[in-house]
C-alpha cells in the first residue's frame, strides 16, 4: 500500500513542478478540469432532463397539476 502512495504523490509532485515551470500546463490542466465539468453536467441534462425519461415526466405533469389547481381556484374565486 505505501508503494501506492508514494506513487499518487510523485505524480502530483512532477504535475506541480510541470505547473510551476511552464504556465501551459496549469492552462491546460484547467481547461481539462472544465471540458469535464461540462461533460458531467452533459450528460445530467440528457438523462435527467429528457422528455422521455419517467420521472422528469411525473416531475412536470406533478407542477402542471398544482398549477392549474392553484389557477381554478384563483379564477373560482372571481
Amino acid at each position: 500500500m505505501e508503494i501506492y502512495y508514494y506513487t499518487l504523490f510523485t505524480l502530483f509532485a512532477v504535475v506541480c513542478i510541470m505547473m510551476v515551470i511552464d504556465p501551459n500546463v496549469s492552462l491546460y490542466i484547467d481547461l481539462l478540469a472544465k471540458f469535464v465539468k461540462s461533460k458531467f453536467t452533459r450528460a445530467y441534462m440528457l438523462v435527467w432532463l429528457h422528455p422521455k425519461n419517467p420521472i422528469f415526466r411525473y416531475k412536470v405533469w406533478r407542477r402542471s397539476m398544482k398549477m392549474a389547481e392553484e389557477l381554478r381556484k384563483e379564477y373560482d374565486n372571481k
